[in-house]
């Protein structure tokens, strides 16, 4: 068993938050990265380590492992909803 954090709950969402920011980065811009280089080992190392904080926090492994993807429409025939209001233009 894990034992809980000695972080309050806002200050362990923050850290989380922070952290997948920072897991995110790493990550893409480490695919370019040539595999066996320095920089690809430190990058892996880091987001191992991030991984292990996550799972001291959350208790769970996968904390920022991808997640199935959810629609915010719940009709297939209507289109998906657009980021903007901009007109088409021409």
């Amino acid at each position: 068993m894990v034992t809980p954090p000695p972080f309050s709950q806002s200050d362990q969402d923050r850290l989380l938050r922070v952290l997948g920011e920072a897991r995110r980065e790493l990550t893409s811009t480490a695919i370019g990265v040539p595999r066996r280089s320095l920089l690809k080992t430190g990058v892996e190392t880091v987001v191992d380590n991030i991984d292990e904080l996550a799972f001291l926090l959350t208790g769970h492994r996968k904390f920022y492992h991808l997640k199935e993807h959810s629609t915010s429409w719940t009709s297939p025939s209507s289109p998906p909803p657009t980021l903007g209001d901009e007109e088409p233009s021409g």
